[in-house]
């Protein structure tokens, strides 16, 4: 089974959804019982996969992210961690920026996403069921429609991911997609072999990993 060493965490944008306050505050950087959301998540993946190294994509009030960085590393002194510009072309671009940086499998979380109780192990269980596959996503089952329709829809056969459309308005199921993704190095040649998005005018990350499966 391939290790996963390497981690990325997207801490780059603007935080629309939480406006007013993410104009001052990045959303990663959120506070719940005394820890960051960025820091939890750091934690998430040194402690469910035993990542050695982790890429922050920073952009938006980036000093700030910076800063938290800092802080983590006293915490977490064994993890390196290190912060790179975004892209501002979406997080798929966000993401492919780094091929010159990463050459192994590695897992993609967003930085604003909270996780309690989280079962990340299964991404685990999954490598290690199918070794050989290019990308792997988080999902959960909600009643709340209204949430696919802000984030993405997932369509699965047994393990397998038939369809993604990213906010779907009409969602086809009550599955909705996570901001956690398991890539190998071929993402970055499958990136390169996706089109735009003819709604957001982006490579969105969700049609890079339809071309992956």
């Amino acid at each position: 089974m391939k290790k996963i060493r390497i981690g990325v965490i997207a801490a780059a944008g603007k935080g629309t959804r939480a406006y007013p306050r993410t104009s001052f505050i990045p959303k990663p950087l959120f506070v719940i019982e005394g820890k960051s959301i960025l820091h939890r998540n750091v934690e998430l993946m040194v402690k469910t996969f035993g990542i050695e190294k982790v890429y922050v994509l920073v952009g938006h009030l980036k000093e700030q992210i910076i800063s938290e960085i800092e802080h983590i590393r006293t915490v977490l002194p064994k993890v390196v961690i290190e912060p790179v510009n975004w892209t501002e072309r979406g997080l798929a671009s966000d993401v492919a920026s780094l091929e010159k940086l990463i050459h192994e499998p590695f897992l993609t979380i967003l930085g604003d996403e909270f996780y309690y109780r989280t079962d990340h192990d299964i991404f685990l269980k999954v490598l290690k069921k199918h070794p050989k596959m290019s990308a792997s996503i988080g999902v959960v089952k909600t009643s709340l429609l209204s949430r696919i329709r802000k984030n993405y829809s997932v369509v699965l056969e047994n393990d397998k991911i038939l369809n993604l459309v990213e906010k779907p308005e009409n969602p086809p199921n009550e599955l909705l997609g996570l901001g956690s993704y398991f890539f190998t190095p071929e993402y970055f040649e499958f990136f390169k072999k996706t089109p735009a998005s003819a709604k957001s005018g982006v490579i969105e990350i969700t049609d890079v990993i339809s071309v992956c499966v």
